[in-house]
């Protein structure tokens, strides 16, 4: 059971590969500054929906870095897994080189021109989404002084139950953000939470318990509270006593909602 708890954390804690993680970087040209140019720009035009819809801000005189390529902790079998990434460490994205031929679609900075380019583009504007919610997070955390999510000492002292735990907060955030302009926000994924470390959605469906899971978990906390529900999300651990995300993610979420609309 702990080797396989121990393969289930390596699959899963994403924080520890962006904290660490370097990357492969395709080699620079001029026509690769434009690629990243034009990423940058969609980034900041996703950057002003997001904080119009959520009423949350980045830090002031924030501005997105842009690479294209693929980190060295991906496998090369899951290479084509990879979307996007958020370093906190130097306040940059990395995204699968894919999406240059959605940039290549992209002929107008019109605005009309941008949206209708997103709505064929749900993929590149799911991923930038994804990762601004992390982006975002990081920018709360730093604010309110809760930014142990983004150390890499404190995450070393975490039980490995705890740093599953913070992987679905963090994937579950990041989730209400990428969603945050969709036409269906609501959570669906109690039912993929796990009841013990047996359950072979552990195995089978980590990406999906991770994601969805995490989701259903805090997107109450979020939408009730903002930005005040992520601080608490930042400040207090989810803990997965026995593998239990069912009963445990349950608890959590009724707690916080109790504890965040008594103040």
């Amino acid at each position: 059971m702990k080797k396989f708890l121990w393969l289930l954390l390596i699959a899963v804690i994403l924080w520890a590969s962006i904290i660490a993680g370097c990357i492969l970087l395709f080699p620079r040209s001029a026509e690769a500054d434009e690629y990243n140019a034009k990423m940058e720009r969609l980034i900041n035009i996703r950057r002003q929906a997001l904080e119009s819809t959520s009423q949350m801000k980045f830090l002031a005189g924030w501005e997105p870095m842009v690479v294209f390529g693929i980190p060295s902790d991906i496998h090369p079998a899951r290479t084509y897994d990879f979307r996007g990434r958020y370093d906190p460490a130097v306040r940059a994205f990395t995204f699968h080189p894919r999406y240059y031929a959605a940039l290549n679609r992209l002929t107008s900075d019109d605005p009309a021109a941008v949206e209708s380019f997103f709505t064929r583009e749900g993929d590149l504007r799911s991923v930038i989404d994804h990762e601004l919610g992390h982006a975002l997070v990081h920018d709360i955390a730093l604010r309110a002084g809760q930014a142990r999510w983004f150390n890499s000492l404190t995450i070393k002292t975490m039980t490995a139950d705890e740093r599953i735990g913070l992987t679905m907060l963090a994937e579950g955030i990041s989730a209400y953000f990428e969603r945050l302009t969709s036409a269906d926000r609501q959570p669906h994924g109690y039912g993929n939470l796990p009841g013990s470390w047996s359950d072979t959605d552990w195995q089978f469906n980590t990406a999906r318990v991770i994601n969805e899971g995490g989701y259903w978990i805090v997107f109450p906390i979020i939408e009730r509270f903002g930005e005040q529900g992520i601080v608490y999300l930042l400040s207090h651990q989810l803990r997965l006593p026995d593998g239990r995300a069912d009963d445990a993610g349950l608890k959590y979420q009724r707690l916080a909602l109790i504890i965040l609309g008594g103040e």
